[in-house]
């Protein structure tokens, strides 16, 4: 028999053995039992909400929102697959030409949920902010708190502009002379919602 066909049939048989005893140990390996899917397996899924491509195609931004529990930012370099996050971010935009990103900065779950079981009205629930995050460098994202209104400029301009949650005031109490005089004193009108301020920012020039 020529040396060849040595080989041949010894590197057959060589496959063949590692091929039976590979079988023969996973047969007798036994399979590890599969956990039960529970309500808390649900909540701890995230999804994939609002992605944003950057005009150039180099970044993307979306928010990782569980069932239950804040979100979280997500922003992947696309060529160099890195990545940054920010806690509690959603919505995202970019801006001045996809350096910044522009996301909904919201209010801890928790301290929602804390609030409307107190049944507190909605004026009295936790307010979410605006988050401004610069892909260039390494520093977190800016948060600015209790804004309602949130804009960026079109094409991804440099501009964008915010609305702060308006503050209630409280209403006037009633002068002690319509009380002295007898003559009911007029109902108290609930609290009233004071002018918000805008902000207006180029975030290049700043």
């Amino acid at each position: 028999m020529s040396p060849s066909r040595i080989r041949t049939r010894l590197v057959f048989f060589t496959c063949a053995f590692f091929t039976l005893v590979g079988t023969t140990v996973r047969a007798e390996t036994p399979s590890r039992p599969v956990a039960a899917l529970d309500y808390r397996a649900y909540d701890a899924w995230n999804a994939i909400r609002t992605p944003k491509l950057s005009d150039d195609g180099t970044s993307l931004a979306y928010a990782l929102t569980p069932q239950d529990g804040d979100p979280t930012l997500v922003v992947r370099a696309l060529e160099a697959g890195t990545e940054k996050r920010e806690m509690r971010g959603a919505n995202p935009l970019f801006a001045a030409n996809g350096r910044f990103v522009v996301f909904t900065h919201v209010a801890l779950k928790k301290d929602v949920d804390a609030a409307k079981k107190a049944k507190k009205t909605e004026a009295q629930l936790p307010k979410s902010g605006v988050g401004i995050l610069d892909l260039v460098g390494s520093a977190p994202a800016e948060i600015v708190d209790s804004i309602k209104t949130i804009a960026v400029a079109r094409d991804e301009g440099a501009t964008i502009a915010y609305l702060a949650e308006p503050s209630p005031s409280p209403s006037p109490s009633p002068s002690p002379s319509a009380s002295a005089s007898g003559s009911p004193a007029p109902k108290a009108d609930k609290a009233k919602a004071s002018a918000a301020p805008l902000t207006i920012r180029n975030l290049v020039t700043g």
